[in-house]
């Protein structure tokens, strides 16, 4: 059976049963997560773009990976 996040308990009780430390995660929505700034920064370069051939959106989606800075990046798991 699958559990969602809220009825995980079960899940947890099997895990501490097999000798293994559950841990809970924090519920961030994706926009606070360092991955979830990143995708958004290479959507908005994208759209912008608007590509429509698989050509042109291969070399967006090269662009938009180049706009993403070191700073960027350090910003996101810092914020």
């Amino acid at each position: 059976m699958l559990y969602g996040v809220r009825e995980a308990e079960p899940v947890g009780l099997l895990a501490g049963g097999a000798k293994c430390r559950w841990v809970y995660l924090p519920a961030y929505p994706p926009c606070f997560t360092p991955s979830g700034q990143a995708f958004s920064k290479i959507k908005t370069s994208l759209r912008r773009t608007a590509a429509r051939t698989r050509e042109t959106l291969e070399e967006a989606i090269a662009a938009a990976l180049a706009t993403i800075t070191a700073t960027d990046a350090a910003g996101w798991f810092t914020a």
